[in-house]
């Protein structure tokens, strides 16, 4: 591997004394996968809309952004993102430890929507709403939805159903 050792060091300002405080034997361990965009990425199923409905672009994001490894959290793995009618989406997840499945259905934005700064994503547990303006926006916001439910909240508002 090319970066075999990774050592993190704390420099003065002047740059005369520098101090290691962590040093890395295993890079890929290092960094948590969904923090940055060099995570590496689940092959998932990606069934995409057609171009009238006007979502693709948020579609795209939001297939992108949930295929990361971790992103969601370490031992959920998303199997399926498929455009099921309309402005509708199925995402489809598995939980590694157990082997469950979920099915989520999502309202995917349209270009139009986003356009005009009328909708609004809803607040996960508790949160409050935001209004969207562009398509990472929701898929940062999907994506932080399913983080912050959860196993449990995944197991409560999610569809349990056969594993592909």
């Amino acid at each position: 591997m090319r970066y075999r050792g990774l050592r993190v060091s704390l420099i003065d300002r002047d740059g005369t004394r520098t101090t290691t405080i962590y040093d890395n034997q295993r890079f890929p361990k290092f960094y948590l996968p969904h923090t940055e965009s060099r995570g590496t990425y689940w092959t998932i199923e990606v069934t995409e809309p057609p171009e009238h409905s006007g979502i693709g672009r948020c579609f795209e994001q939001l297939s992108r952004a949930i295929a990361r490894r971790g992103a969601i959290a370490a031992d959920i793995r998303p199997l399926s993102l498929r455009w099921k009618r309309d402005r509708t989406a199925e995402l489809l997840l598995r939980e590694e430890s157990t082997n469950r499945c979920y099915r989520f259905e999502l309202t995917v934005p349209s270009d139009d929507d986003l356009g005009s700064g009328t909708y609004l994503l809803p607040g996960g547990l508790g949160g409050l709403p935001a209004r969207l303006t562009d398509p990472i926006q929701y898929a940062a916001g999907e994506t932080a939805r399913r983080r912050e439910y959860g196993r449990s909240g995944i197991e409560q508002w999610g569809q349990r159903t056969q594993c592909p």
